[in-house]
């Protein structure tokens, strides 16, 4: 199967990718069949060959997720995180909506007030009183 994909040819530092039509078990730096394009993403230039593109596409290349971001403004697919534990059907959350004319606050309990303990007289420590 062909693939059209991004292969990095930049400096350390200074990415710079060719748009190129390649096997799609080749690796991403070996060969390729024909270059199609190019893309610095520090300056934001696309140079895509279209004649080139169309003709690849009509032989059945596929555009990867990369690719066709780029070149077709398509959005990348969202990649879940990987978890042990896969659900059988996505539940399904419903909120309910709330009206705007009796916002729910929590109620706060009001306290009480409660009367002053009456004390009783402080001794005094350092005194003591006389023995009769």
């Amino acid at each position: 199967m062909i693939v059209i994909r991004l292969t990095r040819v930049g400096k350390k530092n200074q990415p710079y990718f060719r748009i190129v039509a390649a096997e799609k078990q080749a690796a991403v730096k070996g060969k390729f069949l024909e270059i199609l394009g190019h893309w610095n993403p520090r300056s934001g230039e696309l140079v895509v060959d279209q004649d080139k593109l169309n003709l690849w596409k009509k032989k059945g290349a596929q555009l990867s997720d990369t690719a066709a971001f780029l070149i077709e403004k398509k959005p990348k697919p969202f990649k879940e995180a990987k978890s042990s534990v896969q659900a059988d059907e996505p539940t399904i959350v419903q909120e309910t909506p709330e009206s705007p004319e009796t916002p729910q606050t929590p109620e706060i309990p009001k306290e009480s007030p409660q009367p002053p303990e009456e004390s009783a007289p402080a001794e005094s420590v350092g005194e003591e009183s006389p023995a009769a």
